[in-house]
């Protein structure tokens, strides 16, 4: 009975129980009454075929027929004394945080190959403190022979990312777990190029020509694919990964010829969504008005600042929901006044704190606190424009005003106006 105990104990018991626990601390009676429910878990959906045992599965349907209650005490007396619960004032706990990281996620694990775990709801709640042991449930799951329910891991993996940009390994794991799921070639290709395009911002060579040769498998593969408009919006998608892939590039060797190439294809993907009419279409505008941009930071040539200028006010244009467009507002601001550094238009520069101000006041709506820093940022660069150029007073009160709608500095910008105009 003792081995059976340990077997029970160390690979199902305590990584399901560890799932259950909140935090680290549980009370003595909450402990026996989660070593219990466990028990009966593993009995009633026979858990114990995952266990690592020499005995047959029959051989533990058998042992859990016996009293439940007693094989829990055992388990529990067993777990307190070798397995990391240690007891407190209050009860037991798991004596260290990694640990029961590590222990959460096998349980998690445990529960997800039984299909009896939703990944969407740990997703949509995930924060820093469950930061480990989602990267542990992935990398434990990523050594499956098997993958099921694979949509859900990858937006697991996408939220893991967002929070650590750092854990880009885990779309490595994504792509391999990809290739081991059972999904028709439609779905194979949309999850693979979600995954391949997070490598992108790496801005590592090693991960720019991984990613490229995704991009390319899936450019062949979605060709054999009968066409609908879900398909053709899959080939506009992977299109314009491949002009951010050459962007990328273009960002680490400053190749004219990279940036030349990611134009390309972005608008091919641009003019495939214009037949689509699809609702991308902005962000088709937006990666061109970046490119662009690029292009004058090497050459210099103020056409192609023009030509960011119109693809980012097209973008913002494009946009299915104005209220989310502050981002944009900041782009269109920033380009105007570097165009207007290079060439002063009145208009253009009273436009420009119109954006800003649109800006600042939806950012200020969502809390965004990035944006409202490159916004302020902005704002400080702008004031370099009357350097060399007078300021009317009908649009020295606009600059005030917002100067003093943003300043949470104690006056900081607003005296930064009156220094400077």
């Amino acid at each position: 009975m003792k081995d059976e105990i340990r077997e029970l104990s160390l690979q199902l018991v305590l990584p399901l129980m560890a799932y259950q626990m909140d935090g680290q601390c549980v009370s003595k009676a909450r402990l026996e009454e989660i070593g219990l429910d466990v028990l009966t878990q593993i009995k009633d959906k026979q858990f114990y075929q995952y266990l690592d045992t020499k005995k047959s599965t029959k051989h533990y349907e058998k042992y859990l027929e016996k009293d439940l209650t007693k094989i829990s005490d055992a388990c529990i007396k067993l777990l307190i004394n070798m397995y990391f619960l240690t007891p407190n004032e209050d009860g037991y706990d798991i004596s260290e945080a990694t640990s029961q990281s590590w222990l959460s996620a096998k349980g998690m694990g445990l529960l997800y190959r039984y299909d009896d775990l939703c990944l969407t709801p740990f997703t949509e709640a995930l924060d820093e403190s469950h930061l480990v042991m989602a990267k542990n449930f992935i990398e434990m799951i990523g050594k499956d022979k098997k993958i099921h329910r694979i949509d859900e891991v990858i937006d697991l993996i996408q939220k893991i990312v967002t929070l650590d940009p750092k854990a880009y390994q885990l779309r490595l794991t994504g792509l391999e777990m990809i290739k081991k799921a059972d999904v028709d070639d439609l779905a194979y290709c949309q999850l693979s190029n979600k995954m391949a395009y997070g490598l992108l911002a790496v801005h590592d060579e090693k991960m720019l020509k991984f990613a490229k040769g995704i991009f390319d498998e899936l450019k062949r593969k979605v060709e054999d694919l009968d066409e609908d408009n879900e398909v053709l919006s899959l080939k506009a998608k992977i299109l314009s990964n491949l002009g951010a892939y050459y962007q990328s590039r273009f960002k680490l060797y400053k190749n004219y010829e990279d940036i030349a190439e990611a134009v390309f294809y972005h608008k091919e993907a641009l003019d495939m969504r214009l037949a689509l009419e699809s609702p991308a279409l902005s962000n088709s505008y937006l990666t061109l008005a970046s490119d662009y941009f690029h292009a004058y930071n090497e050459s210099h040539d103020l056409n192609h600042l023009k030509t960011s200028l119109d693809y980012h006010e097209q973008a913002y244009d494009h946009l299915p929901n104005k209220e989310e467009g502050y981002k944009n507002l900041t782009r269109i601001a920033g380009v105007k006044i570097q165009l207007c550094f290079e060439d002063f238009d009145e208009e253009m520069v009273s436009s420009l704190y119109d954006d800003l101000t649109k800006a600042q006041v939806l950012a200020y709506a969502k809390a965004d606190r990035k944006e409202i820093i490159n916004i302020k940022e902005n704002f400080k660069e702008s004031l370099d424009l009357f350097n060399e150029h007078p300021c009317p007073s009908r649009l020295y009160n606009k600059i005030y005003a917002l100067a003093r709608n943003l300043d949470t500095e104690n006056g900081y910008l607003e005296d930064l106006v009156k220094k400077r105009i």
